[in-house]
């Protein structure tokens, strides 16, 4: 959901507590929490040294909302996630 609805949902006003949990489904470390350490607030970005290139790999993300009245609740997502490496181009001629 987009950000402004995400941190309206309890009256409008900022939720206290984001918690982010991130596991992988593949053979990478099963958790993954401790290298998702820009997990801060309402965002969650997935490094690019973490995920393998060459393979496509499997995240479950939870996040954990704590509103103002203390209440929690939490979702979790599966996401597949492939880093591409940027490709290159040459050009074959006299130097």
């Amino acid at each position: 959901p987009p950000r402004d609805l995400v941190e309206s949902e309890d009256g409008g006003r900022p939720f206290k507590r984001y918690q982010w949990i991130v596991s992988s489904t593949s053979s990478l470390s099963s958790n993954m929490t401790t290298l998702f350490t820009s997990g801060r607030g309402s965002t969650l970005d997935v490094p690019s040294n973490v995920v393998p290139r060459e393979r496509v790999t499997t995240l479950s993300i939870t996040v954990v909302l704590t509103n103002f009245l203390g209440l929690t609740s939490n979702v979790t997502v599966l996401v597949d996630v492939e880093v591409a490496a940027l490709p290159t181009a040459s050009i074959l001629g006299p130097s």
